[in-house]
């Protein structure tokens, strides 16, 4: 690979794209490397130019945030027929893979999954701040920092877009109208199809993630397509195994079907921390106690 990376190994394909593992041979540090196809040896641009465009715009405003629980662009470099993005490099794996080696159904303690369920809180409060919506949050698009599995970062922006329009996301939202996620972690607006909200989408599918890390299984699934997405209309989730009450009801607050009734992903993540007792970062330190005279 040019641009004085050396490639390690393959990580991800698609028809368009290729993400692959590589070392920077000046430093040694490693990325991924997401290549994108811009035009073909004949000069004609593939129909998926204009999303690419979106996802690569979406990256570089964020990257501005640079956002812990997100794996960020480092920089951005263009070939003849392609680009290619330096990302931010998760060792451990993704969530999915993780619970895959679980064994199904076999979901995570509570004091061990709560943290991760909200750092992705605090990465979508993140890129909401900024303007940018995910659209395809999943076990499989939030990767472990390292092999600690103790923090974790939101991937792939490639149905990413924005719902604010101005500089830095600005304040005037728009409704987004693209059919696109992964069918059980799609919000009950998606389903029903037309004009629907950005966020709201993101935090539906939070939920689903929160279930899915502590049961080990989707939330929503189904036989057909069609009971699929007649059971997210109703949000009627599969049965709650040995979850305690707060995990229930914090679920329960996420996947609420009417979207204008759903907390935002600020407001998630407070919830989170509340129902787990988590400490925030963000949050002033408590004032120091006046030493008593004489000590």
């Amino acid at each position: 690979m040019p641009f004085g990376f050396h490639t390690l190994g393959p990580i991800a394909a698609g028809a368009f794209t290729m993400v692959v593992r590589a070392r920077h041979l000046e430093s040694g540090c490693e990325y991924a490397v997401k290549s994108f196809m811009m035009r073909a040896k004949g000069g004609r641009a593939p129909p998926h130019v204009d999303s690419v465009k979106t996802e690569l715009q979406c990256l570089e405003r964020l990257q501005g945030g640079a956002h812990e629980n997100v794996a960020n662009i480092v920089e951005k470099h263009e070939g003849p027929y392609e680009i290619h993005a330096i990302l931010q490099y998760c060792s451990g794996g993704t969530l999915h893979r993780y619970l895959q080696t679980r064994g199904h159904g076999n979901g995570m303690d509570e004091t061990a999954a709560a943290p991760l369920i909200c750092q992705v809180g605090e990465a979508l409060t993140a890129i909401h701040k900024m303007g940018v919506v995910h659209r395809d949050v999943k076990p499989g698009n939030v990767c472990f920092a390292d092999g600690a599995r103790e923090s974790v970062k939101l991937v792939d922006f490639g149905f990413a877009t924005f719902f604010r329009v101005g500089a830095e996301g600005g304040t005037t939202c728009r409704k987004l109208k693209t059919l696109c996620g992964s069918p059980a972690y799609m919000a009950p607006e998606l389903v029903r199809g037309g004009q629907y909200m950005g966020p709201p989408v993101d935090v539906w599918a939070l939920g689903c993630v929160a279930y899915e890390l502590l049961h080990n299984r989707p939330a929503f699934r189904a036989e057909s397509m069609q009971m699929l997405n007649l059971r997210i209309l109703k949000g009627s989730h599969e049965k709650f195994a040995e979850t305690s009450s707060k995990s229930k009801s914090l679920i329960r607050k996420l996947l609420v079907t009417d979207a204008s009734d759903r907390p935002s992903a600020n407001a998630a993540t407070r919830l989170i921390r509340e129902a787990y007792d988590l400490d925030d970062p963000d949050a002033p330190p408590s004032p120091r106690m006046r030493e008593p005279h004489g000590y």
